[in-house]
């Protein structure tokens, strides 16, 4: 298994900006599917939940080593302390959703248990585990893994 990083050659790229923008686009449209598909929410939603995770676990991906986020075996739950919450006003804003539509999309989310609600917002807590979103997070990966072959496969990453 290769460790190494890859990088991008930006001749290569700006040569085949149009291959790599359908693969791209094309990862990005499998990842909506397949999210609309296990879990049953609308685009809207998916937006919504995508902002929601990503503030509520920035601090996680910047410092990996605070506590393991690799593990998702049984049991393997993040403390709540680790996860952040987001206003519903900074959703909209990050989205460019209108407020009130986020507002009941998030109550739906609320509702359905995939996020949860504090004194300070909303925010998603050990969301992965999910068995319905972790479905989708496989089919993430292989959509990821074969746009990233082609990718190589093109030159533009190496």
């Amino acid at each position: 298994m290769a460790t190494g990083k890859l990088n991008v050659d930006q001749d290569v790229l700006d040569e085949k900006l149009r291959f790599a923008g359908y693969h791209v686009m094309n990862v990005f449209l499998e990842i909506a599917r397949q999210m609309g598909q296990n879990t049953g929410l609308d685009a809207a939603s998916i937006l919504i939940l995508a902002t929601i995770n990503n503030a509520s676990v920035q601090r996680l991906i910047r410092h990996p080593g605070e506590i393991d986020i690799h593990s998702t075996k049984v049991g393997a739950n993040i403390d709540a302390s680790h996860f952040h919450s987001i206003s519903r006003r900074a959703v909209a804003d990050a989205t460019g959703l209108n407020r009130e539509l986020v507002r009941r999309k998030i109550n739906k989310l609320i509702e359905a248990g995939i996020v949860q609600e504090d004194e300070h917002g909303v925010k998603t807590m050990n969301v992965v585990l999910n068995p319905l979103v972790g479905k989708s997070v496989r089919s993430f990966v292989g959509a990821h893994a074969h746009a990233t072959n082609q990718l190589i496969s093109e030159g533009i990453l190496r």
